[in-house]
């Protein structure tokens, strides 16, 4: 099974990127999403972020995954 909104990857996910300076969020977008900014009208949106399960034997040693081109990421299950 993938992640539900109350896994604690996906929380702790949230509580990281809260944390993030405005440059940092940029980067992030251009990492999961291929652009440095958010649209700025919600029909502007092509696709919806979405977080998936990574399965890894070692993920606390795995990095995300991200593609673009489905504003998606691959989040390790860490501990």
């Amino acid at each position: 099974a993938g992640y539900s909104d109350t896994s604690e990857p996906v929380k702790l996910f949230w509580k990281v990127l809260e944390a993030l300076t405005p440059e940092q969020h940029g980067l992030f977008l251009r990492f999961t999403w291929g652009r440095s900014r958010l649209p700025l009208y919600a029909d502007q949106f092509t696709q919806e972020f979405k977080i998936s399960k990574m399965y890894s034997e070692t993920p606390d040693k795995t990095l995300p995954l991200s593609h673009t081109c489905f504003f998606e990421l691959e989040l390790p299950e860490y501990s």
